[in-house]
C-alpha cells in the first residue's frame, strides 16, 4: 500500500531525546483540534503531522529507548482518531502511518505489542461506504497481516473483528485471518497459530454458517487454509458442522463434482477432499488472500455474485420455476445490499400466491419492516398490506413481532413510515382478534425497553380499548389490561411519559366500561387499589367515591362525562386526513381507495416493464467496480420511487403516503446552527480586543468560537500573549471552575487553552510564575462530572509533568502549596483530583530516581534549564514544605489519601537515600514501619530476578543510627 504523502526520504539521524521532543510536537499538532471529528479547522496542520510522523516511521523510530512508551504516550490516540477521522485524506494518511510502522519497525516485539491499539479503528472503518477508506483500511490490515506485525493481542482484536456485529466487517476480517494463516504457515514461531486453534476453530464454525453469502465465502476460504495449517483441528472442526456446511464446503473444494444426493458428498472429510481435488482459483491471489466487499471488487462480484440482483427476462417471468424464484426472493431478502432487497421485497408481493414458504415469507419480512433503508422499509410495508389482505391468518402466530416492529417504525423520525405503520396497525385491529392483539400489545410491553416505543404500545392499547370498548365489559379482558397497565405505572418513572400514557390508556378503561372497571379494581389487593386510585385521581377524581360506595352497597353518583384524547386516533385522522365524526365520509373514502386500486390495477404490464428496466439498471450499478457512486445512487432513488408507486395508490385526496420524496444530502459534519452571542464576534488578532471580547461575549456558542481563536493563535504565535498571559489566565479562572460555568464544553475548551499554554517554550516564565494556579485549575477539572473535562485536565497536567519546560523544583513547589490549600482545612475532604495531585509526587520522584539533587538554595527565582542535569534540582526549602505536607497527609481521616502518602514518602526515601532521614523525624513508629514495607516492596518490583540480594532494611533502626530523634509514640 502506498502512502500517499508521506516524503519518502528517510528521516534524518535524531537522538532518543531529540526523537521524543519530535513526537511530542507531533503530537500536539495532532491533538490541538482532534477531540471532535467534527471540527474541521486546521486540517492542513494535521495532514502535514502525519505525513512528518510517517517520516519518522520510515526512519525506523522503534530502535530509539522506550519506543513502547513513547507510542503510548504521543502517538495512540491522536493516531487511533485520525483513522476515524470523517475526511477521508486524514484517514488514508493515517492509515498510511500504520503501514510504515509496520514496514519499517526493527523491534518487532515492541511494534507487535503497539499494533493492538489500531486494529478496532481500523475493522471500524471497512463498515464505512466510501470507496477510498474502504480500501486504505482493507490495504492497512493486509500490510499488517503480510508483515507479521500481529501480536498475541492483536491476533484477539482480529477474532473480535470476524464476529463483529457488521458484516462488512466480518468478512474483512476473516479475509486478513485468511493471510495471517498463509504466514503463519512459515512463521518463525514469534505468534504462532497453535495457540490459538480453539478461538479460530470456534470463530470460523459461527462464520461458516453467517448470514451473509459473501461472509460465508471467506470463511470456506479461511477454513481450507486453516486446514492446510492445522489439519487435524480442522478435521474435528468439519465434523462439527451441520451437513449443508459441508456440501458447501466440498463444493468450494471441488466446484466440478457432480452433484450427488444424500451422504455423497457430506461423508467425505477435509482430507479426502484434498487428496482426491486439485482446483485452481478463477480470481487473483490477492483477491483470494483479502477479499473486498461486493460493491468495490470486480473479481468478486463476478465470481461469487449473488443471483439475486439480477432482473428478471420480461417474457419469462410468468414461466419461471416458482422453487428458483423462492430461492432469489431468500437470498436478497438476506442481502446486505438495499437494492437487493428492495428487489427481493418486489418479487416477494408479486409471486407471494405463489410460494409454498409462505410463513417463512411472513418471518423473512419482519426485519425488513426496520430495515435500515427508509426505502426498503417502505416496500416491506407495502408487502404486509398484501399478506394482511390476502393471508390474515398468517399474521397470528407472529403477531406480536409486527406490531413490534410496526411500534419501532411509529417511534423513529421518518414521517412516511410512522404514518403508514399507525394506518396497518389501526388495520391489524380490524382483521384479527382482540384477544390476540392485545396479547401482542402486553408481550411489546414486557420486551422493549425503549421509553418512546412503550409509550406509542401504551397509545395504541388505549385506541384497542376505545374501539372495542364492549369487549372489555367481559371480566377477564378488562383484569387483563389493568394488570399489564399497572405494571407500566410502577416500571416508569412518575411523571414521565410512559406513565402519563399509561393513565391516559386506564382512563380510556374506565369511561369504556366503568361498571366493569370498578369491579375488576375491587379484586386488586389493596397495595395495588390504592395506586390506580392514586393515579387516577387527577384524572378520574370520583374514583375513590365510587369504590366505597360500591364496598357499602350504595348506589353510585352521576358525574360529569370524561373527556380523554387519544393520541393515536388523532395522528391516525391526521395522516388519513378524515373528520373524527364522518363516518359516512370513511365510507366514501373506503370506496375512493377502492376505485383508485382498481384503476391501478388496470395497466399492470407497463408499470411492470417500467420497474423491471429501473431495478435492472440498479443491480448493474451496483456490480460496476469503476466507483460511479453518483450514478448508483441517482438509479437507486428512481428504483425507489418506481416501485413505491407501482405497488400502492392512495385516494386522489391526498398524496400517497409511501410515495419517495426527494432526498438531499445532509453532510454529517457540517456546522450545526446555534443562537448566537450577545456580542458580534471580534475580528481583531489582538490578544487584548480577543480577551476583552471574551468578557464581554454571553452564551456557550460565542464563547466556545473565541476559546478556539485564542488556542489556534498561540499554537502559532504565542509571542504576543506574553503581555496578556496574566488577564488570560484570569479569564481561564472563571471559565473552567465548574461552579462559575455550568457548561461543560466551555470548560473542556478552557482547558484546551491552558494546554496550548503550558506546552509553548515561549510562555514557560510567566507560565512558571503562575504554576500553582495552573495547577489548581487542572485540579478542578480531574474533578469536573463529565470525563471529556476530565481527559483535557489531566493532559495538562502530563504536559506540566513529563517535559523539560520547567523546572522539578517549581513543580514540587506548586504541587506542595496547592496541597497546603487543602490539608489545611479540617473538613477531611478528598477527591481524585486532590489524589492525583499527591500522586504526582510519587511520579515524579520516580521519574528521576537518583537524578535528585537536593541543594541549599533558599532563591526562588526562576532559572532557565541549560541541559537536562538542571531538571532534577530541588532546594531545601521547597522540599522540607514538601515533606511537610506529605507528613500531613499521613494523618489525613481518608484511607486513600493515607497510603498515598505512604508511597510517597517511600519513593522519596529511594531517590534520596538517607539524605531524607532528618525531613521524616515526625512519623511514628507504626508509620516508619510501614514506609519501611512498601519500601523493600517497591525495591523488589524495581530490581528483579536478585530478590534474595536485597538487602530489607528499616527506616527506625537506620534513623536511630543516624542519631536522630525517636517517635513519640506506636
Amino acid at each position: 500500500m502506498q502512502s500517499g504523502g508521506c516524503d519518502e526520504t528517510d528521516s534524518t539521524k535524531l537522538s532518543d531525546r531529540e526523537l521524543a521532543e519530535e513526537l511530542r510536537r507531533v503530537c500536539d499538532v495532532l491533538s490541538c483540534s482532534v477531540q471532535g471529528t467534527a471540527n474541521t479547522d486546521g486540517w492542513e496542520k494535521r495532514l502535514g503531522a502525519l505525513r512528518q510522523l510517517c517520516k519518522l516511521a520510515r526512519g525506523d523510530v522503534s530502535k530509539c529507548r522506550g519506543f513502547l512508551a513513547l507510542m503510548g504516550m504521543y502517538v495512540k490516540v491522536p493516531l487511533q482518531r485520525h483513522i476515524e477521522e470523517v475526511r477521508t485524506l486524514l484517514s488514508t494518511e493515517a492509515c498510511a502511518v500504520v503501514v510504515a510502522f509496520a514496514e519499517h519497525s526493527s523491534n518487532r516485539t515492541a511494534w507487535r505489542a503497539a499494533s493492538e491499539w489500531f486494529i478496532p479503528s481500523l475493522l471500524q472503518l471497512t463498515m464505512r461506504t466510501n470507496r477510498v477508506s474502504l480500501l486504505s483500511a482493507v490495504g492497512t490490515l493486509g500490510a499488517l497481516a503480510k508483515t507479521n506485525s500481529f501480536g498475541p493481542a492483536a491476533f484477539a482484536e482480529l477474532l473480535r473483528g470476524c464476529t463483529a456485529r457488521h458484516a462488512a466487517t466480518r468478512r474483512n476480517a476473516l479475509g486478513v485471518l485468511q493471510v495471517v494463516m498463509k504466514q503463519g504457515q512459515n512463521d518463525d514461531g514469534d505468534v504462532p497459530l497453535s495457540k490459538s486453534i480453539d478461538a479460530i476453530c470456534r470463530v470460523l464454525r459461527f462464520a461458516l454458517s453467517d448470514a451473509d453469502e459473501e461472509t460465508r465465502r471467506c470463511a470456506r476460504l479461511c477454513f481450507w487454509t486453516f486446514h492446510a495449517s492445522e489439519p487435524e483441528a480442522a478435521e474435528r472442526l468439519y465434523k462439527g458442522v451441520e451437513n449443508s456446511v459441508k456440501r458447501s464446503l466440498a463444493h468450494k473444494k471441488c466446484p466440478q463434482a457432480p452433484n450427488t444426493k444424500g451422504g455423497a458428498v457430506v461423508g467425505k472429510t477435509p482430507v479426502a477432499v484434498a487428496k482426491t481435488t486439485k482446483i485452481t482459483s478463477g480470481v487473483p491471489e490477492d483477491v483470494e488472500q483479502l477479499p473486498l466487499p461486493p460493491q468495490i471488487s470486480l473479481s468478486v462480484t463476478s465470481s461469487h455474485g449473488n443471483t439475486a440482483v439480477k432482473a428478471p427476462e420480461g417474457g419469462n417471468t410468468m414461466a419461471e420455476d416458482v422453487a428458483e424464484s423462492w430461492a432469489l426472493v431468500h437470498d436478497a431478502l438476506r442481502s446486505t445490499l438495499w437494492s437487493e432487497r428492495l428487489l427481493g421485497l418486489r418479487r416477494l408481493s408479486e409471486g407471494f400466491l405463489h410460494f409454498r414458504q409462505e410463513a417463512e415469507s411472513v418471518r423473512l419480512l419482519i426485519p425488513r419492516l426496520n430495515d435500515p433503508n427508509s426505502r426498503v422499509a417502505q416496500m416491506a410495508l407495502q408487502v404486509l398490506q398484501v399478506v394482511m389482505r390476502t393471508s390474515p391468518t398468517l399474521l397470528k402466530e407472529v403477531l406480536s413481532d409486527v406490531v413490534t416492529a410496526l411500534l419501532v417504525n411509529m417511534s423513529g423520525n421518518k414521517e412516511v413510515l410512522s404514518n403508514v405503520s399507525r394506518e396497518h396497525l389501526a388495520s391489524i385491529i380490524q382483521v384479527n382478534a382482540v384477544d390476540d392483539v392485545a396479547r401482542a400489545i402486553y408481550r411489546t410491553l414486557g420486551d422493549v425497553v425503549a421509553p418512546k416505543v412503550k409509550v406509542h404500545a401504551v397509545e395504541y392499547a388505549q385506541y384497542l380499548y376505545e374501539q372495542h370498548a364492549a369487549h372489555f365489559e367481559q371480566s377477564s379482558p378488562m383484569t387483563l389490561a389493568m394488570t399489564h397497565l399497572l405494571q407500566c405505572l410502577r416500571s416508569g418513572r412518575k411523571g414521565g411519559d410512559v406513565y402519563k400514557a399509561a393513565i391516559s390508556a386506564l382512563a380510556a378503561l374506565y369511561v369504556s366500561a366503568e361498571m366493569n372497571f370498578v369491579r375488576a379494581l375491587l379484586q386488586f389487593s389493596p397495595i395495588e387499589r390504592d395506586a390506580l386510585v392514586e393515579a387516577l385521581e387527577p384524572t378520574v377524581p370520583h374514583l375513590a367515591q365510587e369504590c366505597r360506595r360500591r364496598v357499602t352497597g350504595e348506589r353510585p353518583l352521576q358525574h360529569a362525562p370524561l373527556h380523554i384524547r387519544s393520541p393515536f386516533a388523532e395522528k391516525l385522522r391526521h395522516s388519513s386526513g378524515s373528520s373524527p365524526k364522518s363516518g359516512p365520509g370513511i365510507q366514501r373514502q373506503r370506496a375512493v381507495r377502492g376505485q383508485g386500486r382498481q384503476s391501478h390495477s388496470a395497466s399492470p404490464s407497463v408499470k411492470k416493464a417500467v420497474d423491471d428496466k429501473k431495478v435492472r439498471n440498479v443491480s448493474s450499478a451496483n456490480e460496476q467496480a469503476n466507483g460511479e457512486l453518483e450514478k448508483t445512487h441517482r438509479t437507486n432513488c428512481e428504483a425507489a420511487a418506481s416501485v413505491s408507486a407501482a405497488t400502492l395508490q392512495q385516494p386522489s385526496q391526498r398524496e400517497s403516503l409511501l410515495r419517495t420524496r426527494d432526498f438531499t444530502h445532509c453532510d454529517p459534519i457540517a456546522p450545526v446552527g446555534a443562537p448566537s452571542s450577545c456580542q458580534p464576534a471580534c475580528k481583531s488578532d489582538d490578544p487584548s480586543d480577543l480577551l476583552l471580547c471574551l468578557n464581554e461575549t454571553c452564551g456557550a456558542v460565542g464563547v466556545c468560537a473565541v476559546l478556539d481563536r485564542v488556542q489556534s493563535m498561540i499554537a502559532v504565535n504565542p509571542t504576543p500573549w506574553l503581555d496578556v498571559f496574566g488577564h488570560l489566565l484570569m479569564q481561564l479562572e472563571r471559565l473552567i471552575p465548574e461552579s462559575c460555568e455550568p457548561n461543560h464544553v466551555v470548560r473542556r475548551r478552557g482547558l484546551l487553552v491552558l494546554h496550548a499554554v503550558v506546552g509553548q517554550k515561549v510562555l514557560r516564565r510567566p507560565v512558571s510564575r503562575c504554576l500553582k494556579r495552573i495547577v489548581l485549575l487542572a485540579r478542578v477539572g480531574i474533578d469536573d462530572v463529565f470525563p471529556e473535562v476530565h481527559v483535557e485536565a489531566i493532559a495538562v497536567l502530563q504536559t506540566i509533568f513529563s517535559g523539560d519546560l520547567y523546572p522539578t523544583d517549581h513543580i514540587l513547589n506548586s504541587i506542595a502549596m496547592s496541597l497546603e490549600n487543602w490539608l489545611s482545612d479540617d473538613s477531611e475532604y478528598s477527591s481524585s483530583g486532590w489524589l492525583m495531585l499527591l500522586e504526582s509526587v510519587e511520579h515524579l520522584f520516580a521519574q528521576h530516581g537518583r537524578g535528585i539533587v537536593l541543594v541549599q538554595d533558599p532563591s526562588n527565582e526562576y532559572v532557565a534549564p541549560q541541559d537536562s542535569a538542571t531538571s532534577g534540582v530541588v532546594s531545601e526549602p521547597v522540599f522540607c514544605r514538601l515533606c511537610g505536607v506529605v507528613l500531613q497527609a499521613l494523618r489525613h481521616a481518608v484511607t486513600e489519601v493515607r497510603l498515598t502518602a505512604v508511597l510517597v514518602v517511600a519513593s522519596i526515601w529511594m531517590s534520596l537515600d538517607t539524605a531524607v532521614f532528618p525531613y521524616l523525624v515526625g512519623l511514628t513508629a507504626s508509620q516508619r514501619k510501614l514506609v519501611s514495607l512498601y519500601y523493600n516492596k517497591m525495591a523488589s518490583e524495581r530490581t528483579p530476578g536478585v530478590h534474595g540480594t536485597i538487602q530489607q532494611r528499616d527506616l527506625t533502626r537506620e534513623m536511630r543510627a543516624m542519631g536522630l530523634p525517636e517517635p513519640a509514640c506506636l
